[in-house]
């Protein structure tokens, strides 16, 4: 089956910045929909970039930090009242621990609402670091350990013609655990520029000497704090090309055809 896009919906992070959002990617593989993390507000980002809720067929979550879950009950409710009243099903694929958090945490409240309109199901299902993830014997899923919260798993996208990989927020962790899925394209989180640090977080320069140690094509960072990505471009322009890899900036409403 064949991927055909990424389309980046937001570069950004759970601190608000006019014209952005909160991380989060739409993955188009064959005639099926997927979405990378799905944080507030995302909702009305997916309509206004022209797609439909009933197109995401699985949610992946990265971790659960609100960033990146709090929209998953505006997904579901926003199915609920469409006008078409057909049965459509999403699985939220969230890591192992964790699921339970989804369904009596983040969705306790919407339970009146699922169990009224029963034409809008959810299933949630467990992620293990290691563990292939099957989406229609088609497209491979490959959970890895990444260095942020204990929720945290970054996921590689395995179809018969790509492979790519999403960090989701991460500090300094094993970049050849991502290696080992022969990416083309990676989503690496880089949300400052030194001196800045926040705890949990690559700053451009630790992205940098991790990308360096690597052999993937592609690596597109994100997850910029409010102010941060003019910093970033400055230093990026500033060293020039570094290792193999050819490092660019995330922008959202970027498709990045595959």
């Amino acid at each position: 089956m064949k991927t055909h896009f990424i389309h980046v919906l937001g570069t950004g992070t759970s601190v608000p910045e006019a014209g952005n959002g909160p991380s989060s990617y739409w993955v188009m593989v064959g005639d099926k929909s997927f979405l990378i993390d799905a944080g507030p507000g995302i909702a009305q980002e997916i309509v206004n970039n022209g797609y439909h809720l009933e197109d995401i067929h699985t949610i992946f979550l990265t971790h659960i930090h609100s960033d990146h879950c709090l929209g998953i009950p505006e997904i579901l409710f926003g199915l609920i009242h469409r006008e078409q009243n057909t049965h459509h099903s999403i699985n939220i694929c969230v890591s192992s621990g964790y699921t339970s958090f989804i369904k009596n945490g983040l969705l306790k409240v919407w339970q009146p609402w699922f169990e009224k309109y029963k034409h809008i199901t959810y299933q949630i299902t467990p992620l293990v670091s290691g563990r292939e993830f099957l989406i229609d014997e088609d497209v491979i899923i490959t959970p890895f350990n990444v260095n942020h919260h204990a929720s945290s798993l970054g996921l590689n996208i395995k179809t018969e013609d790509s492979s790519l990989s999403f960090t989701g927020d991460t500090d300094v962790f094993d970049i050849h655990k991502v290696e080992e899925q022969k990416p083309q394209i990676l989503f690496l989180d880089s949300s400052t520029n030194e001196p800045r640090k926040i705890p949990g977080h690559l700053t451009v320069q630790e992205a940098v000497r991790l990308i360096e140690n690597s052999y993937i094509p592609q690596v597109y960072l994100t997850h910029f704090m409010p102010g941060e990505k003019k910093k970033i471009k400055k230093y990026l322009k500033k060293i020039g090309q570094k290792g193999a890899s050819e490092i660019l900036i995330a922008r959202k409403g970027e498709k990045i055809p595959l």
